[in-house]
C-alpha cells in the first residue's frame, strides 16, 4: 500500500509541477487521474485488509468520481467562461486527486504495520 501511496503523491506532485506550463498540466492530469483509477481498483481488490475508515473514504471517493464524471460528459466543451473551464478542467481534478492521496495515505499508515 505505501507503493500505491508514493506512485500516487509523485504523480499529483510531477501534474502540480507540469501546471508551470498549463498544456503539460492538463497531459499529466489525464495521466494521474488513469493512475488513481487503477490504484482505487487495487485498493477495491485489497478490500479486505482496509480498515472502516478507509473503506468509507474509498466508497466516498468513488460517489465523487461519479458525480464528477457524469456532468463532465454532458458539458464538455459547453463552458462559456475561462473561470468555469478552470474550475471544471483543474480545480475540481485537483481537489479529487487530494482526496485521493489522503485515502491511500491512510490505507499505507493503517494496512502496512
Amino acid at each position: 500500500m505505501k507503493l500505491i501511496y508514493n506512485i500516487n503523491k509523485w504523480s499529483l506532485i510531477i501534474t502540480i509541477f507540469l501546471y508551470i506550463t498549463i498544456y503539460y498540466g492538463l497531459l499529466a492530469q489525464i495521466a494521474l487521474g488513469i493512475i488513481q483509477l487503477i490504484s482505487a481498483i487495487i485498493l477495491y481488490y485489497s478490500w479486505a485488509h482496509l480498515n472502516d475508515k478507509s473503506k468509507k473514504h474509498l466508497i466516498q471517493y468513488t460517489i465523487i468520481v461519479f458525480i464528477y464524471a457524469i456532468p463532465f460528459f454532458i458539458i464538455y466543451n459547453k463552458v462559456p467562461s475561462f473561470i468555469g473551464l478552470t474550475i471544471v478542467y483543474v480545480i475540481i481534478p485537483l481537489l479529487i486527486a487530494f482526496y485521493f492521496l489522503y485515502i491511500t495515505s491512510l490505507t499505507s499508515k493503517n494496512v502496512d504495520k
